[in-house]
């Protein structure tokens, strides 16, 4: 198909930019130097958000996602009266696809992007099965790690499904060159139960490190974070400290030495190489999505909600956490350069959108 403008449908209003939007910005402007038109709509939610991505370049549209006949009819106005159109959706339910069919031609075309983890069961099958009789034909779908793509191949079938690894915008990670001097482990906790943050809590304790480190937990919400916390626990541990995002995430990365990622349920697991790419020890859980990447040196692996082998890979690393470990981040650093670039993920995302 000649494709001449591309619609990015994106259902999110976070306060910080992140990888995500420094992929769908560097492909907007490789399709600008392309000749094509690139428009983004994002929820109302989103319009006074101060992301440290710019896309002011491109033509925004803001609008209630909540509202199908408002949302439909944004998208609606954008779409061109002659020439094909590319729809790429971002943290969309696949069911609309039944309504976005609505004001689509049979030449255009639909790209489905999956970037949480399906966990593939019964209402998905129900799901995909709906999608393939009623949705828009001409629709791709794209997983962004192999777990969520076979999760996908499940749900919409091997023709339809794609898998593009996600990238990293590595210009603004800070790489740090010197052995971490620093007693905080740092967890992002937003989804309290799904990262595993009472997991990191119960595996220091039993590690007995209590007056020896910091857990740094970064959420959205502190309030249902302390909540949380004291409910399972009945007080916070001294030894918590509970605070916000920071729109400059090399911040968070600086000030500690390890950083935690023992998740229930992953879809890939973008902090985790963002803080082995700058040189912190990381330990991860062995759960689909984030066990992708297990190619990347330098990760300490433990199972799923395995107290006892987080609390002892903690307190191995804490006793060795002024080791110089520069030859195994060196060696992370080119994996992940080689197989997370923003380009490698442009030019897959634009193999895709050229597709007959």
């Amino acid at each position: 198909m000649e494709y001449n403008k591309v619609i990015q449908i994106c259902n999110y209003a976070a306060n910080y930019a992140g990888n995500f939007l420094a992929s769908l910005d560097s492909l907007a402007q490789r399709l600008k130097v392309m000749g094509k038109e690139v428009v983004f709509v994002f929820p109302n939610a989103a319009q006074n958000k101060k992301w440290e991505i710019d896309l002011s370049g491109f033509k925004m549209v803001y609008t209630d996602f909540d509202n199908d006949v408002e949302l439909l009819n944004s998208i609606k106005k954008e779409i061109p009266n002659n020439g094909e159109v590319i729809i790429h959706t971002h943290f969309m339910n696949s069911m609309f696809l039944l309504k976005l069919k609505t004001i689509l031609s049979s030449e255009d075309k639909v790209v489905f992007h999956e970037h949480m983890a399906v966990n593939y069961g019964i209402r998905q099958k129900i799901k995909g099965e709906i999608v393939k009789l009623f949705g828009f034909r001409n629709t791709v779908f794209i997983g962004v790690s192999p777990d969520v793509y076979n999760d996908l191949q499940k749900e919409v079938g091997k023709v339809r499904a794609r898998l593009v690894v996600n990238s990293l915008d590595l210009d603004r990670l800070k790489v740090n060159n010197s052995n971490k001097k620093s007693k905080n482990i740092l967890i992002f906790g937003s989804d309290y139960k799904r990262k595993g943050v009472d997991l990191a809590i119960n595996a220091i304790e039993k590690a007995h490190l209590e007056s020896k480190v910091n857990l740094v937990v970064v959420t959205h919400s502190p309030k249902e974070a302390k909540k949380l916390i004291i409910n399972e626990f009945n007080i916070i541990p001294s030894f918590v400290k509970i605070r916000r995002p920071s729109n400059d995430v090399r911040e968070l990365y600086a000030e500690c030495f390890l950083f935690l990622s023992p998740s229930r349920l992953e879809a890939f697991g973008y902090s985790v190489i963002e803080a082995k790419y700058t040189g912190m020890r990381v330990i991860a859980s062995n759960v689909p999505g984030q066990n992708t990447l297990k190619n990347v040196p330098g990760i300490s692996w433990v199972d799923s909600e395995n107290i006892d082998q987080l609390s002892n890979a903690i307190l191995k690393e804490y006793n060795s956490a002024e080791d110089n470990e520069m030859s195994i981040v060196k060696k992370s650093r080119r994996v992940i350069e080689n197989k997370y670039s923003l380009e490698r993920w442009v030019n897959q995302v634009i193999n895709i959108y050229n597709e007959k």
